[in-house]
């Protein structure tokens, strides 16, 4: 069924997101899709935060002209639209705004890593033959392949792919993730080197014992 999108500020708080399934205090702008009706369904419109609606919809609107009620909104509203669902910051955006978003991030990763340091410590009791200085499976995959052309969404699934922070604009999430994937590059790289010149140090020393 074909989706269209709307933004508008909550006309009261009793509509709750359907990601997250918090209410939307009344006033705070809204992300809407909507379904029209058809023989076998009737019509639908679900709300978001507008965050939410970044994680959740993959396939959101292309530009701020296939989101109605945008034109409605006032220039500050735009602007936060256009920051948080297409990725454009406005340079003089507020200070405030990104400090709060930023320290929500902290936050959650904060409490990501904190699960995920129990779920390797159990993994680990459980498990003796699993080595700690083993990488995680999912750091395996090193890639920067078209990650210019990639929507902000899809950049800060790969952040949260790599443990990395997902705030901030565009272009710095795209260089977070570049910096990361030469860092661990360099890193490879290195523990490759020892390994192979301890391998060399220990065949020099047999030899000698040999003779």
């Amino acid at each position: 069924m074909p989706r269209t999108f709307s933004v508008q500020p909550a006309k009261s708080n009793r509509s709750k997101c359907k990601a997250c399934d918090s209410k939307i205090d009344k006033d705070e702008l809204r992300m809407g899709t909507h379904t029209e009706a058809t023989d076998e369904y009737s019509a639908q419109s679900k709300w978001f935060h507008l965050k939410c609606f970044v994680k959740k919809i993959r396939k959101g609107p292309s530009s701020n002209k296939a989101v109605g009620g945008f034109n409605e909104l006032s220039a500050s509203q735009q602007k936060k639209v256009m920051r948080i669902v297409f990725g454009e910051c406005d340079e003089n955006s507020s200070a405030s705004e990104s400090g709060s978003e930023s320290s929500d991030d902290d936050r959650q990763q904060s409490k990501k890593k904190k699960r995920g340091k129990k779920r390797k410590l159990s993994a680990s009791d459980s498990d003796n033959s699993v080595s700690d200085e083993e990488p995680p499976k999912k750091r395996l995959k090193l890639s920067v392949s078209g990650i210019d052309d990639m929507k902000l969404s899809e950049l800060r699934a790969k952040c949260k792919e790599y443990g990395l922070k997902q705030s901030g604009k565009k272009s710095e999430v795209i260089e977070r993730i570049k910096e990361f994937v030469r860092c661990e590059s360099a890193k490879r790289k290195k523990a490759e080197h020892n390994k192979n010149d301890k391998g060399f140090q220990e065949k020099c020393k047999k030899e000698k014992e040999m003779y």
